[in-house]
This record gives structure tokens, sequence and C-alpha cells, in this order.
């Protein structure tokens, strides 16, 4: 190792030695050694300029709280904290407000996050996002740390976000509010991940099978579809929908229990819409897909209007006869 980076080493070592020796006696761990794994693994990716401005006190005490924070969690549950630290009641203070959350280890957290706070107006001062290999009782209390690469335990995501101080109690509450909701779109994405993939598996399948598609058309939509699944789409949500006639017009309606992702969440349900006249002469088309921008914004990953990738559904005689409809 160079001398340079064996001195940065030692200093950040170092360092963590001072964090330990500044956390109070009482703490989540009965053992001061789990206690020093803990803040090693919690501060490990952090440089040694980002905590320059900070006491060891207060970087010990914003880490015991979030360990705190996370004592108790059962897989599948999360912790989330947004607050103002008070030295009478939390025994250190910040001129930031904290966001806390300890949360099963997922793709897409932190970017969705600070998506979140972007969109409400909030800068992000510091960043801290440990990965902590946590052992748990059955009860999910937390009672040891383990390295990284240990089998023991499940690895838990830790993040705190400082950003700008807010003191209006409602609007702390109102951005709390909009985590939660940030929470709830990237576990569904996640979740429904894989049905998705294979789901559009099955899709390129049925267009295989079709025989009445312009063979050109087919290729370049296969082609297509194969690129797109071969990750480089974020699948982010699903629905198929089934071409109906009512009272003269034909309508797209969603198909009960098709949806996936974020189609499954809040006011993405879905519901029954007329053909525009666009809409009509391209299910008249031999276009086989449409791709366009959706009207909304992505909440999970990254902060740009979603694509719309539409896909032909066909009957054995080659009519279309609906749509499955992807998004991400």
């Amino acid at each position: 190792m160079p001398r340079k980076d064996r001195r940065r080493g030692d200093r950040h070592e170092e360092l963590l030695s001072q964090i330990t020796s500044a956390a109070p006696e009482s703490t989540p761990f009965a053992d001061r050694r789990v206690l020093r794994r803990f803040i090693g693994e919690y501060y490990r990716n952090l440089s040694l300029d980002d905590v320059s401005a900070f006491s060891v006190e207060d970087l010990a005490f914003a880490a015991i709280a979030h360990a705190k924070q996370g004592r108790t969690r059962k897989p599948g549950e999360h912790k989330l904290r947004v607050y103002n630290p008070t030295l009478k009641r939390d025994g250190w203070e910040s001129s930031n407000t904290i966001v806390e959350l300890v949360h099963d280890n997922m793709p897409f957290l932190v970017d969705s996050l600070s998506m979140t706070l972007d969109r409400t107006g909030y800068a992000i001062r510091l960043t801290v996002h440990p990965l902590i290999r946590c052992v748990r009782t059955s009860g999910g209390r937390l009672k040891d740390v383990k390295p990284r690469k240990s089998k023991q335990g499940t690895v838990d995501s830790f993040i705190r976000l400082e950003i700008r101080k807010e003191s209006r109690a409602d609007r702390l509450r109102t951005l709390a509010e909009e985590i939660e909701k940030t929470l709830t779109d990237v576990r569904a994405a996640v979740k429904d991940w894989q049905p998705m993939q294979d789901r559009m598996q099955s899709v390129i399948a049925q267009l295989e099978a079709q025989q009445h598609a312009d063979p050109d058309r087919k290729r370049e939509s296969l082609e297509l579809l194969r690129w797109l699944a071969a990750e480089r789409f974020t699948f982010l949500g699903y629905r198929q929908y089934r071409l109906n006639k009512k009272k003269g017009e034909l309508e797209l309606t969603p198909i009960r229990g098709s949806a996936l992702g974020l189609n499954t969440v809040g006011n993405r349900r879905g519901s029954a819409h007329v053909l525009s006249p666009a809409m009509q002469r391209y299910r008249r088309s031999s276009e086989l897909l449409l791709i366009t921008k959706a009207n909304s914004r992505s909440t999970v990953h990254r902060p740009s209007y979603l694509d719309y990738l539409g896909v032909k559904a066909f009957n054995e005689k080659g009519e279309a006869v609906g749509e499955h409809r992807f998004i991400g």
C-alpha cells in the first residue's frame, strides 16, 4: 500500500476509535466491541473530508441514534425518522434536519430518496449509507454486527441524509409522508422486477408465434424487445389491457389482476379509456409497438418522465385485441 494511502487509512482508523470512545455509555449494544464494529461499518465508506466539519462527539451520537432507530426491525419492516436532534432529548444537536432510514437492502433506495428530497425542495448536505450485516433475535432485536463477508445475519441498509434545517413540524410530517410514498413505490418495483422480466419474455414469445404480422415489422419489433429485455430497460410497471366495444366506441379496459410494480400502487390502478383517433389509427396499422413518454415522472431510480412501451396483443386470427403496457 502506498505510504499516502497508509497514512490516510491510519487516520481513518484513529478517527473510528475516537468516535467509539466518544459514544455514550447507553447504547443499543451491551458489548463495546460490537459498538466498535457498528461504528466501523457505519463510517467505513465516508471520507475524512466528509466528516471534517463534525466533532467526534456528534459523529458518535449520530451513529448511535441511527442504531437505536434500527434496534428492532423484522424483515420487510422499515424504520423512518425525520427530525431535528436536540441536546435534551437526543444528546446531540445539528444545524441540519436528519432523515434516518433502516430498510431491507434493495436497489434504488438512495437514488429514489434523493429524488424525493429534491422534488420537495430540500438539498442534501451529507449522505451516509452503510450496508451493515446485522444479527438479530427472532423478534428482530439487534444483538450483533458482523463483517460484510460473514454468512451470519442479514444486510440492512442504513441511510442517513442531512438536509437544510426545517423547523416547522407540519413540513417535517409532510416530508416523512412523501418519503413513505416513495418507499412504497420502490418496494413495489423491486418486488415485481422478476415477474415483469418474465412477462416481457412471455410477450416476446407470443409475438414470435404471431403468423399474421408483417414480417419486417415483426423482426424489427422482436429485435428491439430482446434488446430492451437484456437489462437495457428498467422495468417499473406493467398492465395488460383488453380492447372492448362499448356504446359504439372502442376502449381499452385493464385486465383485473394483471398489474405489476408501480401499477399496483396508489392511483395507478388503471381505468378504461376510449381510444383516441390516433390510437385507432395505430390499432389498424401494421405497427406492433408503441413507444412514447408517459405524462408522469418516475418516483423510482431516475427523476425523468416514464417511458411507455405498448405491445399489441392479438387473437388467433391476427386481430389486435389489446395491449401489453410496460413503464420504466
